[in-house]
């Protein structure tokens, strides 16, 4: 019998996943920020870090799939989903690049670690020491993400400092 509430805290919504975070406009409304250059920066920079931190909640679904698989308890379904996180960390990953210059995590860490895993059947049969091998390159890539993001939100006050003060005296 499945543990529905280890079911529900996994369950990642395949179409949520799939959205390609950042690129639809915000909330704030496209035509103004047409008009200044700097709300626009200011947008596209907003639109940037949603996608970030909407990366690096897939990489808690990662990890959260490691230990399913370190428990040797997971269905075909959890394979599924497992498999819908790979796929959106990388193809987020691609679109990520090309919005922004990252050192680290290289995308080779990212395709090593993803790839490392190809199954929850495939992580039930290692061992712990690998297991833990895989949880110290995820923890590394995480940290990483996490860098950038920070990165980009100060950048993002600096960005909103610019514009208060060109709103005073522009």
């Amino acid at each position: 019998m499945r543990n529905n509430t280890r079911t529900a805290a996994l369950h990642v919504p395949t179409q949520r996943l799939r959205q390609d975070v950042g690129i639809t406009p915000g909330p704030r409304g496209h035509r103004r920020s047409l008009q200044n250059p700097s709300i626009m920066r200011t947008t596209k920079l907003e639109q940037l870090i949603d996608q970030l931190e909407n990366y690096v909640e897939c990489w808690k679904q990662f990890n959260r799939f490691l230990n399913l698989g370190r428990e040797k308890r997971c269905s075909q379904e959890d394979d599924t989903q497992f498999l819908d996180v790979k796929s959106v960390l990388i193809q987020q990953l691609e679109l990520i690049l090309a919005s922004i210059e990252v050192s680290s995590p290289t995308r080779d860490d990212v395709h090593a670690l993803v790839g490392s895993a190809p199954s929850l059947r495939y992580l039930s049969e290692l061992s712990e020491g690998a297991l833990r091998n895989l949880e110290n390159q995820w923890h590394k890539i995480y940290i990483a993400w996490h860098a950038i993001l920070g990165q980009l939100k100060v950048r993002q006050r600096i960005e909103e400092h610019k514009s208060a003060w060109a709103a005073l005296f522009g």
